[in-house]
C-alpha cells in the first residue's frame, strides 16, 4: 500500500518477488532430473534387491546434495562438496545396502 498521496493505492508487486520466481524454476528443473535419473538407474537394475539398494542410495545422495547446498554459503564450494559427498554417500550406501541384503558386490565379494 502506497498512502504518501493521501489515498491508499496498491503498489505493484516488489521486484524481489519476480526475481525469487526466477530462482525457483532452475532448482525445481534439478529437482526434476534428479528424481527421473535416480527412478532411471532403480527401474534398470535386475532384482528387487538391487533396486531396492539403488532407491536408497539415490535418497542418500539427493539427501546429501540438499544438505551440503543448505549448508555451505558459498556457491563453487557448494556445488564442490555436493558432487564430492553425493558421490560418497552412494556409493556407501548401496554397497552397505547389498551387503545387509547378501547380495554379492564386486567391491566387496571374494570367489570361492
Amino acid at each position: 500500500m502506497d498512502v504518501d498521496r493521501g489515498v491508499a493505492e496498491v503498489v505493484a508487486a516488489s521486484p524481489d518477488v519476480g526475481s525469487r520466481r526466477r530462482r525457483l524454476w532452475p532448482v525445481l528443473a534439478t529437482g526434476v532430473v534428479w528424481l527421473a535419473g535416480s527412478a532411471a538407474v532403480v527401474v534398470a537394475q535386475h532384482g528387487s534387491d538391487r533396486r531396492l539398494a539403488a532407491l536408497a542410495a539415490a535418497g542418500a545422495g539427493i539427501a546429501a546434495i540438499l544438505a551440503l547446498t543448505w549448508l555451505t554459503p558459498d556457491r563453487d564450494r557448494r556445488y564442490l562438496r555436493s558432487v564430492v559427498g553425493a558421490t560418497i554417500a552412494v556409493s556407501l550406501t548401496s554397497d552397505w545396502m547389498l551387503w545387509q541384503l547378501g547380495v554379492a558386490t564386486s567391491s566387496g565379494a571374494q570367489q570361492r
